[in-house]
């Protein structure tokens, strides 16, 4: 997968009655010798990812904060491990549980998607 991704979305049901919306994985790097360089490469993969949020349209809930995230092991979700390790953009869409076809993540979707290909 990490060889020909170019975005990862990890599909979840959220609880019955919620509305559709999206993790946003934090997006962590090291601060070390190639610190500089390695906080450009992270906010240049956070922008891509905020592009792909704001495509899919709906409601952003962001992580929490890298310590916290980290000791929870969420860099270790679906998500959160194709954006840090393989470095491809990626979220995590809770979808809304009512048990009928469709919803209010269908038109979101299809946004992602013809933003995602219009820009090949």
């Amino acid at each position: 997968m990490l060889a020909t991704a170019d975005y990862l979305i990890d599909y979840h049901n959220a609880w019955t009655g919620s509305i559709s919306f999206s993790f946003r994985d934090r997006v962590l790097y090291q601060a070390d010798q190639e610190a500089e360089q390695n906080r450009a490469e992270a906010e240049a993969l956070a922008a891509k990812q905020e592009e792909m949020l704001q495509a899919y349209g709906h409601t952003i809930v962001t992580e929490f904060p890298g310590e916290k995230g980290v000791d929870k092991n969420l860099h270790r979700s679906t998500s959160g491990s194709t954006l840090l390790v393989g470095k491809i953009p990626s979220f995590l869409r809770a979808a809304r549980a009512r048990g009928r076809k469709g919803g209010p993540g269908k038109e979101g979707f299809y946004n992602l998607l013809k933003d995602m290909y219009s820009s090949m």
